[in-house]
C-alpha cells in the first residue's frame, strides 16, 4: 500500500496559556487525537480535504476549552481579552 500523501496539523493553542487541571489538559489532549483519527479516515474514504479541514475547524471551535471563535484570549480569570497595541 502506497504511503497517504498528506498531513494532518492541529494548532490548539499556545502550552503556556492551558487553563485547566490535569484531567482536563488529558481529556482534551484525547479529544485531539481523536479529531486526527477521524481527519484522517474521512480522507482515507476520499473526502474532499476542504471539508476535512472545515469539519476540523467546526470541532475545534465547538470543544469548550478552546477559544477559537472569540476573537480574544483567554486570561487568567478565565474572561475573553482583547488587548489593543498602539500602531499595530
Amino acid at each position: 500500500m502506497d504511503k497517504p500523501r498528506y498531513a494532518i496539523v492541529l494548532h490548539a493553542g499556545a502550552g503556556e496559556s492551558w487553563i485547566g487541571d490535569a484531567a482536563s489538559r488529558k481529556a482534551t489532549e484525547s479529544f485531539l487525537q481523536s479529531l486526527v483519527e477521524q481527519s484522517k479516515e474521512s480522507l482515507r474514504a476520499g473526502r474532499p480535504a476542504v471539508d476535512v479541514v472545515a469539519d476540523a475547524v467546526a470541532a475545534l471551535e465547538d470543544y469548550p476549552d478552546f477559544n477559537a471563535g472569540k476573537g480574544a484570549a483567554v486570561n487568567d480569570d478565565g474572561f475573553h481579552e482583547v488587548k489593543l497595541f498602539p500602531g499595530k
